[in-house]
């Protein structure tokens, strides 16, 4: 992954206090995942400005994921994924099709999260673990074929002010994926949740490109 210093060429120091905004160039970190559709491999991540931003990378994910015959599991929230359905019907003629064939399954993030944490409100490995699965199990059965994940999991964790978990919820998302060479995953962070250097400096080292 790559951060920009906007001061010039030489990297000055990243104080963990200081808004981002004071230290790197949040559109270079909105833009450095320029085409996350076209990228099939990896653990990638994108900030987003707003929801209208984020609307446009899911539409060209699930368009290059239905013309590439991948399998792709949301794991959105309502409003999002609400959004992003009435955009491709609207727009994708395959989309109907996909749904029909189950090659793109959606499950609440919300309800999601909430499934995932034990008794004392931190990430469970076993209980992820059986969650992706179980989510794998609502795509039509093709074993052969590529899966692509999106998720906002760790982005609620960090919008309840719960970086640590959020941090230890991708630590497994690498885990699985380490198993699992035919799935790729996007995870989505409102760049308000990233405020500062050190919640950047915390969230990019767990992705492969940011």
């Amino acid at each position: 992954y790559m951060i920009k210093n906007v001061r010039g060429s030489l990297p000055a120091p990243m104080s963990p206090e200081l808004p981002l905004e004071r230290c790197v160039s949040l559109e270079v970190i909105e833009s450095s995942l320029r085409s996350p559709s076209d990228s099939f491999s990896g653990h990638l991540a994108q900030f987003y400005r707003d929801d209208r931003s984020l609307l446009e990378i899911l539409v060209r994910l699930v368009r290059s994921a239905i013309g590439n015959d991948d399998g792709v599991i949301l794991l959105c929230t309502t409003e999002h994924w609400n959004s992003l359905e009435s955009a491709l019907r609207d727009s994708e003629p395959r989309f109907h099709s996909a749904r029909s064939k189950r090659s793109v399954v959606r499950m609440d993030a919300e309800e999601a999260l909430s499934r995932i944490l034990d008794e004392n409100g931190r990430p469970d490995r076993g209980r992820f673990a059986r969650l992706l699965e179980e989510a794998r199990s609502e795509l039509d059965d093709r074993s052969n074929h590529r899966v692509r994940f999106y998720g906002e999991l760790v982005n609620l964790l960090c919008e309840r002010g719960r970086p640590k978990d959020a941090e230890t919820l991708e630590d497994y998302w690498n885990e699985y994926l380490a198993g699992h060479s035919e799935c790729s995953l996007l995870c989505g962070y409102s760049i308000e949740n990233a405020r500062t250097a050190s919640a950047v400096l915390s969230i990019c080292p767990a992705h492969t490109e940011v």
